[in-house]
């Protein structure tokens, strides 16, 4: 590569795309007709600083949780609806076939619902079933290295001079500064207005008696229940300031935004991992049963010593370790477990933890994946379509994008996070999701307990900004 450029120079930068671009033009023996990546290497920037800075309507972040890949962009260079490509599946394959096309590392960036099998189900306008997008200028930080890409799909027929008169109609509208010289992010300062809980504590508590009294009747060993808190607030918090808040407060975390327009975004920190592919090697989690953490490491300590001492929190992350490592099984050749039962513990609440490493079987896809680990036994249940059927009838909201998976697909590459810890900003609201795992030994006023340190994570930065 060239000698690495800042972000502060708009002609620079739109002269070494350009170059790029002739270039790459110039290999393809005249098969203009695909998705082009336009990459270069550039000082180190804050992703979030920069992503902050942008005037645009649709912006994604996405950073894993061990802070070795982070992600920003903005606009689409394409995108792929349940409008426009029908089943999952579909979709799924057709973003295979545009990455093999593509010049470059293009990755597409998105999620899916909770329940998109689901014909009577309420999906998030935008949103859909599922949705996923190559960003139109797009920072990457991975290994020590931070790109700048311009990605852009080229018409059949189409000319170098008209590409390079649109690439350069589109750098023009980029904000361009050296985030490096700007001060973190602080959260917006809005009032909460009012709170509405759905459902409120009282049916909640109903609600979930009622389940674990039908449990064996249903024969059903665990099922997940959600709920959300609608937050009214005195005027609309740009996600992006607020993500930067939440982060943090947050560690061992999957940290993403999702803004489809300027008024409507996805954000959450999720300690879940649902997996994570390269090539033929796959790796996935269990995850389930909830302790607090405490401010001291006396107090971790502490409620660590009640979550490994307690019957029903090891029973319900059982139930979890059981069916990943079965679901794995249906497409791996192989299935090792790393760790049988460790600790996760987060900055508000911990959890036990299982760590699975597989071999795939041959031609197994994306699609094939999903659809194999979602939904898992930690925010659905077991079995697994009982559960299902059970939280179609009783929750009183539909999930949305909330803990379906969330993350990426690269080339013959792509990680899943499962989006819980999560919120939806919709103008001046934000819903807040949170769920708890009920088995024959629950109880309702703890289960209420629980989601709501979980909430914690968002309310205590909303609370005191």
């Amino acid at each position: 590569m060239n000698e690495q450029i800042g972000l502060c120079c708009r002609d620079v930068l739109t002269g070494r795309l350009i170059g790029r671009l002739r270039d790459s033009l110039a290999a393809s023996n005249g098969d203009v007709e695909r998705l082009w990546r336009l990459e270069l290497e550039i000082d180190d920037v804050s992703l979030l600083d920069w992503l902050a800075a942008q005037d645009s309507g649709v912006k994604m972040y996405w950073s894993d949780r061990a802070g070795s890949f982070a992600a920003a962009g903005v606009g689409t260079a394409d995108i792929v609806t349940d409008d426009s490509h029908g089943r999952l599946a579909d979709a799924l394959a057709s973003i295979d076939g545009s990455i093999a096309a593509a010049n470059g590392r293009v990755r597409y960036y998105g999620g899916i619902a909770f329940d998109p099998d689901n014909a009577c189900g309420e999906y998030w306008p935008g949103y859909g079933r599922y949705c996923f997008m190559v960003p139109q200028f797009e920072l990457r930080r991975q290994d020590s290295k931070t790109t700048f890409a311009c990605n852009i799909r080229c018409k059949s027929g189409e000319t170098l001079e008209s590409v390079e008169e649109r690439l350069s109609g589109l750098t023009a509208k980029l904000a361009f500064h050296d985030g490096r010289t700007q001060s973190s992010h602080e959260p917006a300062r809005p009032v909460i207005l009012g709170c509405l809980n759905v459902p409120d504590k009282t049916t909640w508590c109903e609600m979930v008696s009622g389940v674990i009294n039908d449990l064996p009747e249903r024969h059903i060993d665990k099922i997940v229940l959600a709920r959300k808190s609608i937050l009214e607030m005195s005027y609309t918090v740009d996600p992006i300031s607020l993500l930067a808040a939440i982060r943090k407060n947050s560690v061992n975390t999957y940290d993403f935004c999702f803004q489809l327009n300027d008024n409507d975004a996805f954000i959450g920190c999720s300690p879940e991992c649902l997996y994570r592919r390269n090539a033929g090697d796959i790796y996935s989690e269990a995850i389930a049963g909830t302790v607090l953490t405490g401010d001291t490491d006396a107090e971790r300590q502490y409620h660590q010593g009640k979550l490994v001492a307690s019957a029903k929190e090891r029973q319900e992350h059982d139930y979890v370790f059981d069916s990943v490592k079965s679901d794995l099984g249906g497409i791996c050749r192989r299935v090792d477990v790393i760790e049988a039962r460790d600790i996760l513990s987060l900055s508000y609440v911990q959890h036990f933890r299982s760590r699975f490493a597989g071999v795939l079987k041959d031609d197994v896809s994306t699609a094939d994946i999903i659809e194999a680990l979602h939904p898992t036994a930690a925010v659905n249940g077991s079995p697994s379509r009982a559960a299902l059927e059970q939280i179609r009838t009783q929750e009183l909201f539909g999930r949305g994008w909330y803990a379906g998976p969330v993350g990426w697909i690269g080339q013959d590459a792509s990680e899943f996070a499962v989006g819980i810890r999560s919120g939806r900003i919709l103008n001046n609201e934000i819903s807040l999701f949170a769920g708890a795992g009920i088995v024959r030994a629950s109880e309702a006023q703890l289960e209420w307990n629980e989601t709501e340190h979980k909430l914690s994570l968002f309310l205590d930065v909303i609370n005191h900004h």
